[in-house]
């Protein structure tokens, strides 16, 4: 009987799928231009609208307010972890204890999301059964969720993971069953054909696969939705984190720590976008393979 096997990756991996003479580093340079000269426009538009006083200056700080407020802020560099102190904050502390919040509810959403996907697609009754819920909870907000969660969780590091949680596990389960449901007919009937004798065996060895790209793109479109999500949580009541400097700030209507968090959280996201840009190309080498 012929066995289903997995495709074989190719010795010599290239980044995009693509050896290093196919992509030049011109290629490279010149997007790291194009990024550089993006945020340094930003930076003269914002500067422009600072000295003009177009925006009142309490309202939105210039760039030199916001290197003032690093430099008013003790220990904001120090790479000891230090909670926050009032009003101050230590960085590498923010963006360690966000990111862990960030990172866990998105796993635990992804890997929960995917095993009821499965579930819901090849079992009829749980379909029946469960569907409907996912469907009835996919619209409300995670801000309607948090009194809930307050309630079960008290004011903890688990609540606030639990409302990230609860953003993301229903909108990647109807995306997973929307990719399972969009899996071409003839990779399953290949499969048949090719020896798979079970549905599981189907599920492993096409299914899988199949909807791997597409839950990859669906992970880092909802990774930002995490980081929104955090912001929302962090109002639990966190000690610290990149959302309680917002939160922080607001309070005391101090727009410099408002705005040099929200820089921190834009630079942290893209960089967190781009790892898993890279990881997804890593683990779909072969789908490069088949595009080029």
């Amino acid at each position: 009987m012929t066995t289903l096997s997995k495709p074989q990756k190719p010795s010599s991996w290239a980044p995009f799928g693509r050896t290093p003479s196919q992509q030049p580093k011109t290629f490279r340079q010149s997007a790291l231009l194009q990024w550089a000269v993006s945020i340094l426009l930003l930076l003269l538009v914002w500067q422009l609208i600072s000295v003009t006083q177009i925006v009142p200056s309490k309202a939105l700080p210039g760039p030199a307010a916001i290197l003032t407020e690093i430099q008013r802020q003790p220990e904001f560099f120090t790479l000891a972890y230090i909670p926050r102190r009032g009003n101050f904050f230590n960085l590498p502390t923010s963006i360690l204890v966000s990111l862990q919040r960030v990172l866990l509810g998105l796993a635990s959403a992804f890997v929960a999301s995917l095993l009821i996907g499965l579930l819901i697609s090849y079992i009829p009754l749980i379909r029946k059964l469960v569907l409907p819920i996912v469907q009835l909870m996919a619209p409300i907000s995670p801000i309607a969720w948090m009194p809930v969660i307050a309630v079960f969780f008290g004011v903890s590091e688990t609540a606030i993971v639990a409302v990230i949680f609860i953003a993301l596990f229903f909108v990647l389960t109807l995306s997973t069953i929307e990719s399972i449901e969009n899996v071409p007919k003839v990779y399953l009937d290949t499969s048949r054909v090719l020896g798979a004798t079970s549905r599981w065996q189907v599920m492993a060895y096409v299914v899988l696969p199949a909807i791997v790209p597409d839950l990859f793109l669906t992970l880092r479109l909802n990774f930002f939705a995490a980081w929104l999500s955090l912001l929302v949580a962090e109002f639990i009541g966190a000690k610290t984190g990149l959302g309680q400097m917002v939160i922080a700030g607001r309070g005391v209507f101090n727009m410099s720590l408002v705005i040099l968090a929200m820089i921190v959280i834009g630079v942290c996201g893209m960089l967190c976008e781009a790892l898993l840009r890279t990881i997804q190309d890593r683990i779909l080498w072969w789908r490069r393979q088949i595009e080029l």
